[in-house]
């Protein structure tokens, strides 16, 4: 039978997820990424296994890389590529 634990330490963490999501974008535009929120990707075109475009619906963004970074939707995401 299972009983009920729990444990604390001062030395636990925790994060502010919507942080350092918030950071890792500003890092990244400050890199010279782009960032397209409420845009939906409907496509991705290929060469081989390397990205080319993303096929949006606001058209076509040519890139080199991407970051797959959809929450919920990532699996359907990562469904495009194959």
């Amino acid at each position: 039978q299972l009983g009920a634990a729990a444990s604390y330490s001062h030395a636990d963490g925790h994060v502010d997820a919507p942080a350092v999501v918030r950071a890792c974008v500003a890092g990244a535009t400050a890199r010279g990424a782009e960032t397209r929120p409420h845009t939906r990707i409907t496509d991705l075109h290929l060469a081989g296994d390397r990205i080319k475009a993303l096929q949006t619906d606001a058209g076509s963004i040519p890139c080199d890389a991407a970051v797959l970074a959809g929450g919920p939707d990532t699996a359907a995401l990562a469904a495009l590529a194959g």
